[in-house]
């Protein structure tokens, strides 16, 4: 590459903090060449015997409240987004928020574009994109053809229309081993409204048969 693009490629690192399983985890995730065979559903070869997680419970949106709450207190307590587009639009005379707000919008638009569109994520990556589907799909595709899974999301991974061809295939599949579903009526979660349902997902990798989950 020239010395201008490879120039922007490393400013681009740094601004977005890029990550690479394969280059992070070289010893997990092997060659096609080790026994292990290749995952017909990802092309990946290795993977983790277990991953846990909690992800974040939330959309893949600029929320300009969210955003302007220490930037701009004005802004951030206008509830009618009409209103606050037009106090947006008044920063051209504030030519660093101005840039921070447009560099924030540009980072957003660049992950929905690549969830959708890169095929990494193929059954949570349409409709309204929710952070917690699209990391529970890449969990089971770091999953070792014999690992485990366990996360905590929303139970709305199995009722949600946006969630319904991720769902339906790890039961179609077999992947699924167990989903238990809680109310946060004793407040285990004290940030999340005492109404919000979630689940424990449990699941797991493609040669473990239903009865060995």
């Amino acid at each position: 590459a020239s010395e201008a693009t490879h120039e922007e490629i490393v400013k681009l690192r740094e601004q977005y903090s890029f990550f690479h399983w394969f280059l992070e985890f070289p010893g997990v995730f092997s060659t096609p060449d080790d026994g292990q065979g290749v995952n017909p559903d990802t092309g990946w070869t290795g993977g983790f015997d277990c991953v846990l997680g909690n992800p974040p419970w939330d959309s893949v949106e600029l929320k300009e409240q969210e955003f302007f709450a220490r930037r701009d207190p004005e802004i951030a307590e206008v509830s009618r987004a009409s209103e606050r587009k037009k106090l947006i639009a008044a920063l051209k005379d504030d030519s660093d928020k101005q840039e921070l707000y447009a560099q924030a919008k540009r980072k957003v638009y660049a992950e929905s574009h690549f969830l959708r569109r890169s095929g990494r994520v193929p059954l949570t990556g349409k409709g309204n994109l929710n952070v917690y589907a699209i990391f529970a799909e890449m969990d089971r595709i770091l999953l070792h053809s014999r690992g485990r899974c366990g996360v905590i999301v929303p139970t709305g991974i199995a009722t949600d229309a946006r969630t319904q061809y991720f769902f339906k295939d790890l039961v179609k599949s077999g992947s699924l081993a167990a989903i238990y579903d809680f109310e946060n009526r004793t407040g285990l979660f004290p940030a999340v409204d005492s109404r919000m349902k979630f689940c424990i997902l449990s699941l797991v990798g493609r040669d473990l048969h239903e009865g060995e989950a």
